[in-house]
């Protein structure tokens, strides 16, 4: 029987599609099959796996669509009572797979462990921190829609929850009808739990860090795409607006603070835009538009000013 599924969507990862197979291949004690959904890289990604990696699974997809469908692409193919997604830049503990799936109840649907957030310094991987700190142990442990909405408000909640990365039941997903949705490149994951806990998903948690998250320079998620980020709002709001009827006051509550939060980021980037551009006016003008939020902008550009001036200092500039 096969326990797990890693699905991995990668796209020109050669540089480090290696070291996150050689990660989850370590595995111990868990039955597992690996798919790699190439989304139609352009550089060794499909040769590195195909050579070293015989037991994978590997999969290439006709366009580039994003990570979103390559995932979708992956639940798919996969025979495993349990889906875990794995990140092509990222890594997990030979333990991982093994002690979530040990840790799960028959009526768990969903499984967090903690983080490990990890630098890359040249050749080096370099520990920085655990994603969430004990304190965050009762939060994620009782995970519901308001939770999981309202620790996940951008320079709000002090650690976002919905950046822990997910084993899900297969049987749930499908029982559900639920899938990544194509049209978004950021967030994703947090919208299919979003949509899981909306479904009735039982979260469980475990203060383990077994996954490894790298933190590069150019990541995926650390750039804004104001696109993106207006499709993720737009989605969002539709969610709220299908499933009214069935969510108590809480949850809509969760939910419509989070979209507001996803606004409000979005008004800080055109802000920053503008400070770049040194364009006082339209400044000025995107505050006047948000008179009531203004302070709160206000306080998070001079902070982050601030700090960017500070960093300067500290590197001798």
């Amino acid at each position: 029987m096969t326990e797990v599924s890693v699905i991995i969507a990668a796209w020109n990862a050669e540089h480090t599609i290696k070291r996150c197979l050689d990660s989850i291949f370590s595995q111990i004690d868990v039955n597992f099959e690996v798919l790699v959904i190439d989304d139609c890289s352009t550089d060794g990604t499909a040769k590195i796996v195909k050579d070293n990696f015989p037991r994978a699974k590997y999969f290439k997809t006709p366009v580039n669509s994003g990570p979103s469908a390559a995932r979708n692409f992956g639940i798919a193919q996969a025979i495993g009572t349990w889906i875990a997604i794995v990140d092509a830049d990222d890594m997990v503990d030979k333990e991982r797979l093994a002690s979530l799936i040990a840790a799960t109840e028959e009526d768990t649907d969903i499984i967090f462990d903690n983080i490990k957030i990890l630098s890359e310094i040249g050749e080096n991987i370099i520990k920085k921190k655990d994603f969430l700190p004990p304190s965050y142990t009762k939060i994620v442990n009782n995970i519901n829609i308001q939770t999981y909405c309202l620790y996940n408000q951008p320079y709000k909640s002090s650690y976002l929850i919905g950046f822990l990365k997910p084993v899900i039941k297969r049987t749930f997903l499908l029982n559900n009808k639920i899938t990544y949705n194509n049209n978004l490149r950021n967030s994703e994951d947090f919208i299919l739990i979003l949509e899981s806990l909306i479904k009735g998903a039982n979260v469980k948690y475990i203060n383990r860090p077994f996954y490894n998250y790298i933190v590069y320079d150019n990541s995926l998620s650390g750039n804004f795409n104001p696109e993106a980020h207006l499709k993720l709002i737009d989605y969002e709001k539709t969610i709220l607006l299908q499933n009214a009827s069935n969510l108590d006051r809480a949850s809509k509550k969760g939910i419509e603070a989070h979209i507001d939060s996803l606004q409000k980021a979005y008004k800080l980037y055109m802000l920053f835009e503008t400070i770049k551009s040194m364009s006082i006016r339209h400044f000025l003008k995107i505050l006047k538009s948000d008179w009531e939020n203004a302070h709160f902008y206000l306080y998070v550009v001079i902070k982050s000013v601030f700090k960017k001036i500070l960093n300067k200092k500290s590197r001798g500039s």
